[in-house]
């Protein structure tokens, strides 16, 4: 398994609790618009967690399609976890706040745009006090429109399951509380031509 990250943070982090659990991943600090990793290397892609989608340029969102489809060997898959559109639009909040534990509260502001959200989200330590303020931006995809970008890179055999949701209490989870879960293959050239 190779985990790929823009934060080395995040890969530092990976790599602490991987060598915890005795496990045998790679992990990589690069930008997944161009990896540099070999090509059609890899059975399955899972993008996951509101990572795709930070760009303003959605032509950067299509880069990442691309490199995912050179990545994957042919008959490989790609599951990609966004939000749902349609929920998010719908839900939500242009303020919110909540208790992570005891100690750290996130305090949210956003905005839409077209379809884009743009937010703030504040972390603070009730004992230290502000850990992490940042801003960011997330595209919200409509299931047509994330077809269309995936069959534009090459994929076929697209499903798409709406209306997901994993976390078992209620709460503000932003962009996390409603998931669109889609699926695409990279088909074999002796497939090809034939019903999907």
């Amino acid at each position: 398994m190779t985990v790929v990250d823009y934060s080395g943070f995040l890969i530092n982090l990976g790599r602490e609790r991987a060598q915890k659990e005795g496990l045998q991943t790679v992990f990589v600090q690069r930008d997944a618009r161009d990896t540099g990793l070999p090509d059609q290397r890899y059975r399955f892609i899972i993008i996951m967690a509101n990572s795709f989608g930070y760009f303003i340029d959605e032509k950067e969102d299509e880069k990442i399609l691309c490199e995912t489809f050179r990545l994957l060997l042919p008959g490989g898959s790609l599951l990609l976890d966004l939000p749902s559109k349609d929920y998010v639009l719908k839900t939500l909040s242009p303020q919110s706040w909540h208790e992570a534990n005891e100690e750290i509260v996130v305090c949210r502001q956003r905005t839409t745009e077209n379809d884009t959200i743009f937010g703030r989200e504040m972390v603070i330590s009730k004992t230290r006090g502000l850990i992490r303020d940042e801003n960011y931006c997330a595209r919200l995809y409509s299931p047509k429109k994330i077809r269309e970008s995936l069959s534009s890179a090459g994929f076929s055999s697209i499903t798409i399951q709406r209306d997901f949701v994993s976390h078992k209490e209620t709460g503000d989870y932003g962009c996390m509380t409603n998931r669109m879960i889609v699926t695409a293959k990279r088909l074999d050239p002796s497939q090809r031509g034939t019903p999907e």
